[in-house]
């Protein structure tokens, strides 16, 4: 599968399956679903914080963020939502999928059982998500600077949601500041 452009990123806590849920919103309106489980959730956030490294401008990353959010705009909902098909990254704005929506890996989200994360050509990381064989159903990421750093904040709000208490503290500033409290939505 080659690698999505990105409209929307979601994440929702299940409580019942005790998951998370990611959904990607592509721009060519295709929605694919992902279970995060509490193991690969604590997995993906080691491996993202130890590549992103200090190769980011992150106090920069982290005042255009609070530009774009705003003051009214955490919500106590157990939903995350990020727009990202432009350069104006969003967390306010309502998630894009509809009842027509294409779903090509299917209504049912899978199971994460393998990431895979490597930089590419144009710096980006490419982080692929999938089933347990080689060949199953999967999903690849191009995320650039930004993105990853909102991913990291997305999945660090949504794990405090579900009360993993995960072991893993933000290693920065830039997400441990607004940790407590509410999902961004």
């Amino acid at each position: 599968m080659t690698a999505v452009t990105i409209s929307q990123l979601n994440i929702q806590y299940d409580a019942i399956e005790d998951r998370l849920q990611l959904n990607v919103l592509s721009t060519d309106d295709a929605e694919t679903r992902i279970w995060l489980t509490r193991r690969y959730v604590r997995l993906l956030l080691k491996e993202l914080q130890q590549i992103r490294g200090d190769s980011l401008s992150e106090k920069q990353l982290w005042r255009q963020d609070q530009a774009n959010v705003g003051s009214g705009q955490a919500s106590t909902s157990e939903d995350a939502n990020v727009s990202v098909a432009n350069a104006d990254v969003r967390f306010d704005d309502v998630y894009m999928a509809t009842d027509d929506t294409h779903l090509p890996l299917g209504e049912e989200p899978i199971l994460v059982a393998r990431i895979g994360l490597r930089e590419n050509d144009n710096g980006n990381l490419q982080l692929t998500l999938g089933q347990e064989h080689k060949g199953s159903m999967q999903m690849e990421l191009d995320l650039p600077e930004d993105l990853v750093i909102k991913l990291l904040t997305m999945l660090y709000k949504a794990s405090s949601v579900a009360e993993w208490d995960l072991g893993l503290a933000p290693q920065n500033e830039v997400y441990a500041h607004d940790l407590s409290g509410a999902v961004l939505h």
